[in-house]
């Protein structure tokens, strides 16, 4: 999955939807690390955090 595609999603079924969360947890993938999704996360105020790097359990609600 792009980044392109991430954040079309995000913006699409959820923002749209619901509006814009207060934060955004993920691991440490290429797409979700992408200047595109730091710029999306900049423009609705969403705090972005993510996981320590090979480390599933600190993302164990997802995992």
């Amino acid at each position: 999955m792009t980044a392109n595609t991430v954040a079309r999603t995000l913006v699409n079924e959820f923002i749209c939807r619901y509006g814009a969360p207060k934060s955004l947890h993920s691991d440490q993938g290429r797409n979700f690390e992408a200047a595109l999704i730091k710029e999306l996360c900049e423009t609705f105020d969403i705090h972005k955090t993510t996981t320590t790097p090979y480390h599933p359990q600190s993302n164990g609600l997802v995992e």
